[in-house]
């Protein structure tokens, strides 16, 4: 059984918010091609998806979170086992507060 990538609302949310912030901020194709990029960057898990470093701030809780860098962004994702799903819980860009990673989703 291949893996699957799936993807959380919130990860949506956070993928529609910088898609807004690019054309707003620099121009609709910038926009497109950030956002696309987000979007195809998980794809290099499919072969390997422990290939992303474990998150150090989200350490603490119960489920192990890893990641994968696309250029300024954290591509935050955990692994179902079982059903050998990506799930793709957040995007955040890692000029932030990294303390803000544990937000509510």
């Amino acid at each position: 059984m291949k893996w699957t990538i799936l993807w959380s609302s919130f990860a949506e949310k956070q993928i529609a918010g910088i898609h807004s912030f690019y054309i707003d901020e620099a121009s609709p194709k910038v926009a497109k091609k950030i956002t696309q990029g987000l979007i195809k960057a998980p794809s290099i898990l499919l072969k390997n998806p422990k290939l992303g470093q474990i998150e150090p701030s989200l350490i603490d809780l119960k489920i192990e979170y890893r990641y994968i860098l696309y250029k300024t962004y954290k591509i935050v994702y955990r692994l179902n086992m079982e059903n050998r799903q990506i799930r793709v819980v957040d995007v955040f860009n890692t000029r932030q507060n990294p303390k803000k990673l544990k937000r509510n989703k």
